[in-house]
């Protein structure tokens, strides 16, 4: 009996260290958050800050060169969705903004834009092998934006920040 009881505390025991049975994953932190921030603006405790714009930040910083490695892997993904239509792209992707969302202290997920310049293939006579072809196709940028978790395991897309073809 003594042995069991032993083993029942060592359980219990074991739950106060432990994450929660429903803890909550990335995703579902995001739309909590998404619910709590816009673009612009956060209720507490939920906070926004810019932390890189492409016009006069900082790339030097470890943070920035992760996101910025971060957005070129999320483009690769544009030849299995946008490029499969009518568009083609010069394959130099760029971090435009990131922005950091704390809640409380903590850094709960950073929130990325990025794009490659573009062209839209269904306004000009492009053959998809010489970029010469491209002359007269209407110019433009792809452009997406992404939750990432502070560890850069966990990506959250929201629909409306979808890769768009964004014309000059």
């Amino acid at each position: 009996m003594f042995y069991f009881l032993r083993i029942l505390i060592l359980f219990f025991g074991l739950f106060k260290f432990a994450p929660p049975a429903m803890a909550e994953n990335f995703s579902t932190d995001m739309v909590v958050l998404t619910g709590q921030c816009s673009k612009a603006i956060c209720l507490p405790p939920y906070r926004r800050e810019v932390i890189y714009e492409i016009a006069g930040s900082d790339s030097g910083n470890s943070v920035i060169k992760r996101l910025k490695a971060a957005a070129i892997d999320q483009a690769q993904i544009w030849a299995d969705t946008i490029l499969e239509g009518d568009y083609a792209t010069d394959y130099k992707t760029r971090l435009d903004k990131a922005v950091a969302f704390f809640y409380g202290g903590s850094l709960v997920a950073y929130y990325i834009t990025y794009s490659e310049g573009a062209w839209d293939t269904g306004t000009c006579k492009y053959d998809g092998i010489n970029d010469s072809t491209l002359t007269g196709c209407k110019p433009g940028r792809i452009v997406e934006s992404v939750y990432l978790s502070p560890d850069f395991s966990d990506y959250h897309f929201v629909e409306e920040d979808y890769a768009r073809f964004v014309a000059y």
